[in-house]
């Protein structure tokens, strides 16, 4: 069984709390959204991306670079960075319909994400679901799946 103890949130700066950029039709993201020390939540949903850019998933267990909900839902990601499993304050990470393949394409290091509350997998292009995901469930998050057609 994985431990659930989640890293401690620090004060809040001025810096924004959101990239909310939907349906933008962005290709990328500049390296220095990992500089944003407050963003807490990322809607990228609809957008052009084929990676999320390892900025996003810096990890810095002491920093407030960690967002709490990362949504790139609907996007064209093909592969998450292997750091995305140094995110320790994640509660909610949505790829519904990424074009996600297979593993590795899903890290196993989301398996270790002690806060992650929900995992959204449904209308991927996995051929199988990783059993690392029975254990996620097994401490509480809520992992949601289906095989149904990608909207395209």
């Amino acid at each position: 069984m994985i431990s659930r103890r989640c890293p401690k949130a620090h004060s809040a700066s001025t810096t924004p709390v959101a990239l909310h950029a939907p349906g933008g039709g962005l290709t990328s993201l500049p390296s220095s959204v990992g500089e944003l020390t407050s963003l807490r939540r990322i809607d990228l949903d609809g957008n052009a991306l084929t990676v999320l850019p390892a900025a996003v998933a810096a990890g810095d267990p002491d920093a407030l670079r960690q967002p709490a909900r990362l949504d790139p839902a609907g996007a064209r990601i093909t592969r998450l960075p292997d750091t995305i499993g140094r995110l320790g304050r994640l509660t909610h990470l949505d790829l519904r319909a990424a074009r996600l393949r297979e593993p590795p394409e899903l890290p196993e290091s989301l398996a270790h994400l002690p806060c992650l509350e929900k995992l959204d997998l449904r209308w991927t292009k996995l051929d199988r679901i990783p059993a690392w995901t029975g254990d996620l469930r097994d401490r509480g998050c809520v992992v949601l799946l289906g095989q149904f057609p990608t909207p395209e």
